[in-house]
């Protein structure tokens, strides 16, 4: 076996847009200065709000950022603009194009008139409502303005979402899918997301202070952006860079959807995997940024789960919030606190901490609040976020070359139980192989006016009850119900007796689409019924893409690494390689569940109209349970997985199959969303890579039969292949030809994210 060379996951480019700093030039004036950007709220009236106080862009550089590029809103502007910023110092333009990727870290769509979400300029793209409502189609909009060629993925765990997406990105780069990614996060403040935090009664009443008085966060609104290269420890030794990645981890609370574990458990394991990751010694962290958003809640939380892991030496080690002076940036914060880091530690500063006044009972007891920056020399800092739905992570990051990384492969994996909740019922895909359909029923009208498909396989009458655990049905979404439901169904499908012993070493990575639609028409109810200080709280802690997550972790006791991709069409099969990624990597993790679900309702009705998909839309979940081979060595195994461009499928079904030829695999599983035709290019490639066998492969697409739902279908062709290998053959078809089985190959590709591809083997 050939000896693995150590690489560095080296930070080429950084970019910054804030309301203290739109480069980072600048931003690092203003940080040095001190600089607050917490003021008054110009942009709309919080007359009817006793918080008034918001760290926000002007409003007419708003409207300039409006007109600097039509076809998109200003969070994806400023996105851009620092993504243009950071690839101005990296060398991707050396790269084959197929090479880069784009990862962003990015919180909410759309959720009301007020917030743009009615926007309808003739030159956005068609119907951009539907857009701005559905996250992937921003990344995608990114990604054309940076040409961009590789996958394109959104990642989205509420205020930890950009942490999540470094995490991700690096991740690309380990297992060789890719050899640069640009990665983001953005977040702009909103007339309804500053009503629905209102709504939660944690927000202050004046600047705020974090782990002092007043008690209670200020929201922020910007964007940032790195450039991660993979570098050789060779060629990093000999380049001047901004830093590394040394350590991602991620942890989940298990707890509540808005309030984080009292103990700070989701906090610490995230901290402990992000020092581990990499093997950086724990004594070497110079500084820590925390999430510390001001509330009692989180402030005492998360430094419970600090101590916990630092002990005693926690006192020499400096720490702030820069919520302080930029707010709490939600779906940005991660990485804007991430840029702030790498240039204070390049610059041997620590950032301090405006508005402090005195400390609370049971807070750091090394806080920066002087009135300027701290020196201080260091090499290694840790940067900690946490979100609605318990999502925590965690990044470490290293001023020079500490630890690196080998290359890994996706190995090892079993597949030990798998769930489904479809329009079929409860795991009962095998009626797809059958050829039976479901019964399907007219859609309703679309509340906002958009014409939506004549008919819907939509989930009627399925009492879920006995797997939703203590909550009530009726307090759930019917996305939550489905995705909590096929989890629950894939452990008990696993027999796994030791479980109720292992949750911190248990994880999930979810797939989704959109927000989830009941809690959103929900939401926006309840500002046309009763204005926005009427919002349903309970509504706009549901309207977070990582909402089901939280509720699978919570039912579950799922304390392990968690994340959810919002990559809409073929999120599942993203999913499911990202956790076999995870279990792989993280010798703490034994099991990792991959669920994905949808459920029709407004957005994604009008989407699949406005798109003129061939099959009829459905909606369900379907999950699977995977485990290292050592806990399981007889179930299904995966062995290969492949992740490339839009365009670029032929690359993801060959890195898929490694050395295995074409020819052993007699089955194919499709998960587009289009018809069966000769001239769909994704047919073209399959007939070259097999070549002279290509008349021999059988190639199906469950939704041609079961209908299409973006997340899911791919997720239910997993299944579908899970169940025929381990019946070790299939008929297609009402008196279908027997078709011997013993590997399959499940593929996705489509033109606003990525290709996917995975091999599994009985």
């Amino acid at each position: 076996m050939p000896i693995q060379m150590t690489h560095y996951s080296a930070i080429t480019g950084i970019g910054i847009y804030t309301p203290i700093g739109r480069n980072v030039n600048d931003f690092r004036s203003a940080l040095l200065n001190g600089a607050d950007g917490i003021s008054l709220v110009k942009r709309f009236s919080t007359e009817e709000f006793t918080a008034k106080y918001a760290a926000m862009i002007e409003p007419e550089e708003w409207r300039e950022l409006g007109e600097m590029y039509p076809d998109l809103d200003q969070r994806i502007t400023m996105a851009l603009l620092t993504a243009q910023e950071a690839i101005q110092t990296s060398s991707i333009h050396q790269l084959p194009p197929e090479r880069v990727g784009l990862v962003l870290g990015i919180c909410l769509g759309k959720l009301s008139k007020d917030d743009g979400f009615e926007k309808t300029d003739s030159n956005w793209q068609n119907a951009s409502p539907l857009l701005v409502g559905k996250l992937q189609y921003q990344v995608n909009q990114l990604a054309r303005h940076l040409k961009i060629k590789g996958p394109a993925i959104a990642i989205s765990t509420a205020c930890a979402s950009s942490n999540h997406a470094i995490g991700y990105a690096q991740d690309l780069l380990r297992f060789g899918f890719l050899d640069a990614v640009v990665v983001g996060g953005t977040s702009e403040v909103t007339p309804h997301m500053f009503a629905g935090f209102y709504g939660l009664n944690n927000m202050s009443d004046s600047p705020c202070a974090p782990y002092s008085l007043p008690i209670g966060l200020n929201l922020g609104e910007g964007a940032g952006c790195l450039v991660i290269e993979k570098k050789s420890a060779d060629t990093f030794s000999r380049g001047k860079y901004l830093g590394s990645i040394s350590g991602f981890g991620a942890g989940s609370d298990a707890y509540h959807p808005t309030t984080p574990d009292p103990k700070g458990r989701g906090v610490s394991r995230a901290i402990r995997s992000a020092i581990s990751d990499l093997g950086v010694d724990q004594e070497d962290v110079g500084y820590i940024n925390t999430h510390g958003t001001g509330t009692h809640e989180n402030d005492l939380s998360e430094w419970l789960g600090i101590k916990e892991v630092f002990g005693s030496a926690i006192q020499n080690i400096p720490i702030s919030s820069n919520k302080s002076f930029i707010g709490h940036t939600g779906g940005a914060a991660g990485m804007i606190e991430t840029i702030i880091s790498i240039v204070a530690m390049n610059s041997s500063f620590v950032p301090t901490m405006p508005h402090f006044t005195r400390a609370r009972r049971l807070v750091p007891s090394r806080l920066v609040s002087t009135p300027r920056p701290l020196p201080h020399k260091y090499n290694v800092s840790l940067n900690c976020n946490s979100g609605f739905g318990g999502s925590n992570a965690a990044v470490v990051l290293s001023k020079e070359s500490n630890k690196g990384w080998k290359p890994s492969i996706i190995r090892g994996i079993s597949i030990l139980g798998v769930g489904s909740v479809s329009t079929y019922g409860l795991n009962n895909l095998s009626d797809v192989f059958s050829g039976k359909s479901p019964v399907l029923s007219k859609a309703p009208p679309n509340n906002d006016g958009f014409k939506v498909p004549d008919e819907a396989a939509f989930i009627q009458d399925l009492d879920l009850t006995d797997y939703t655990g203590k909550r009530d049905e009726r307090f759930l979404d019917p996305l939550t119900n489905y995705m909590v439901s096929a989890s629950v169904l894939a452990l008990d499908d696993s027999k796994i007796n030791e479980y109720d012993s292992l949750q911190n070493t248990v994880g999930i990575i979810t797939g989704v689409s959109h927000i989830p639609s009941k809690s959103l028409l929900e939401f926006r109810n309840s500002i046309t019924e009763r204005g926005v200080t009427g919002i349903s709280p309970h509504a706009f802690s549901k309207v977070v893409m990582n909402a089901s997550m939280g509720a699978i972790c919570e039912t579950l006791e799922i304390e392990g690494p968690s994340n959810t991709i919002a990559a809409a069409e073929g999120a599942g099969l993203l999913s499911i390689i990202q956790a076999c990624v995870t279990l792989n990597k993280d010798p703490d993790t034994n099991f990792m569940y991959a669920t994905a679900g949808d459920e029709l309702g407004d957005i994604p009705l009008a989407m699949h109209q406005l798109l003129d998909r061939a099959y009829f839309p459905t909606e369900g979940a379907g999950c699977i349970l995977l485990g290292k081979n050592e806990q399981e060595t007889e179930d299904v195994r995966i062995t290969g997985a492949g992740i490339a461009g839009p365009d670029d499928l032929n690359i993801a079904i060959h890195q898929a199959l490694g050395e295995k030829s074409p020819s052993d695999i007699p089955l194919v599983l499709l998960t587009d969303d289009g018809g069966v035709s000769e001239n769909d290019p994704q047919y073209q490639i399959l007939s070259d890579i097999w070549g002279s066998s290509y008349k021999e492969l059988t190639q199906f697409n469950p939704a041609n039969i079961m209908g299409y739902a973006d997340a899911s279908t791919s997720m239910f062709a997993v299944i579908l292949a899970v169940e025929a290998l381990r019946e070790g053959y299939l008929r297609v078809g009402p008196g279908g030809k027997r078709i011997e089985l013993s590997k399959i190959l499940i593929i996705h590709s489509n033109p606003i994210n990525a290709s996917c591809a995975l091999l599994l083997e009985k």
